[in-house]
């Protein structure tokens, strides 16, 4: 398959540009965004309008509940998927977003555990940072991970009670063979981007 990434910051014109791109080539888009797989928080999440679409189909929006766990495992099954009907149908698909980890996940497979135990990820929340950092420290002297980082201190210690095994520091190097990439990335300015964004 042969797509088209997007991607840059909130406000930074990735959604215009993915749009006059689509009409020139007969492309679709496909959201590469976590916060717009949500259905609640379109304006938060900076999502396009129904206006400012232009009649160009867009995919991945609004797709879930805000309270329905929705990893970057789950949303590149459903991107790949969505990409491999737009291609059948013989347009070009275009990932428009901001959200590293799912382009990262475009560009290279991922090899780490995605399983998950809500009920150990429950007891793990109850613990402080500096309880949670600890333990992870202990495992991993040379850690990455912030100490106020709750959320991949509580992952890294249910990774490492699901698997018995340190979590990996380069979990997606491999490249991606499902999907041929052509990435662009949007940079304006910082002081513009404020700009468009507090506007």
């Amino acid at each position: 398959m042969n797509a088209i990434i997007i991607a840059g910051p909130t406000a930074s014109g990735k959604t215009r540009l993915g749009i006059e791109l689509a009409k020139k080539i007969g492309g679709e888009i496909i959201s590469c965004d976590s916060m717009q797989i949500y259905k609640e928080i379109p304006i938060c999440s900076a999502a396009a309008t129904s206006q400012e679409m232009q009649n160009i189909p867009h995919h991945l929006l609004g797709i879930v509940d805000f309270k329905t766990p929705f990893s970057v495992v789950a949303w590149r099954e459903e991107a790949i998927k969505v990409c491999k009907d737009i291609e059948k149908r013989g347009k070009m698909p275009i990932f428009v977003g901001g959200t590293g980890m799912y382009v990262h996940s475009l560009l290279y497979k991922p090899t780490f555990f995605a399983e998950s135990d809500e009920k150990l990820r429950a007891e793990l929340n109850e613990l402080s940072c500096e309880e949670l950092y600890l333990r992870v420290s202990s495992l991993d002297k040379n850690t990455k991970i912030s100490q106020n980082d709750k959320k991949r201190l509580v992952r890294f210690l249910e990774i490492y009670s699901l698997t018995g095994e340190v979590p990996k520091k380069d979990e997606w190097k491999q490249k991606n063979t499902d999907i041929c990439c052509k990435l662009f990335c949007i940079s304006p300015e910082r002081e513009k981007l404020y700009e468009r964004i507090n506007a």
